[in-house]
């Protein structure tokens, strides 16, 4: 038995630091594979208007949108830092906001004036059937009202200055003429 006392279970050094890189190179993959916020606004945007029967190839999202995820805290944070902030408000439950959310963002692009400003329009995503945490307090807070989806909503030196509201369901077109406007007169405003 004692020639066998000798032998003794070594695991040699490599193959601790063979195990460290494995590890680290699934902590890695798993990084970056959990989509950024703006690449699951793209992708619940884009799958929920290919579903709508008569979706409109032109109204689709693109990746290169300029929305930024926000939650309403963190809003309020960015409206009273006095910058200028453009809001959309709206979810993919919402038929009107499907048609119009590349608009505003492609109309944005365009406005290269306004987007020296603005930089991004900020997402909040209002849920179909749950309350969003602190969005009633910022509706009575800047007099909203009933709003209705989508809402686009820009705030300037800490006070609203701009609702863009279409009633019915506009075809592309209009729905493109009424961004502009509503771009056009809010730059106009800030100037």
């Amino acid at each position: 038995m004692a020639k066998y006392s000798k032998l003794k279970n070594k695991v040699h050094p490599i193959a601790y630091v063979i195990g460290v890189i494995f590890l680290a190179l699934i902590a890695v993959v798993i990084i970056f594979s959990v989509p950024k916020k703006s690449e699951k606004m793209y992708r619940d945007y884009y799958n929920a208007q290919i579903k709508v029967q008569q979706f409109n190839p032109e109204l689709l999202m693109t990746k290169e949108h300029l929305y930024k995820n926000i939650n309403v805290k963190d809003l309020e944070k960015k409206i009273d830092s006095k910058d200028l902030v453009i809001v959309y408000i709206g979810g993919t439950w919402c038929a009107t906001c499907l048609n119009e959310v590349a608009i505003y963002s492609s109309e944005l692009k365009k406005n290269e004036e306004l987007l020296a400003k603005a930089k991004n329009i900020y997402y909040l995503e209002k849920p179909e059937t749950k309350e969003l945490k602190g969005y009633d307090d910022f509706v009575e807070k800047y007099e909203l009202g009933e709003l209705s989806y989508p809402a686009l909503l820009s705030f300037y030196n800490g006070k609203l200055v701009e609702v863009k509201y279409i009633a019915g369901q506009p075809q592309p077109k209009d729905i493109r003429t009424a961004v502009y406007a509503y771009y056009n007169k809010l730059y106009n405003e800030i100037k």
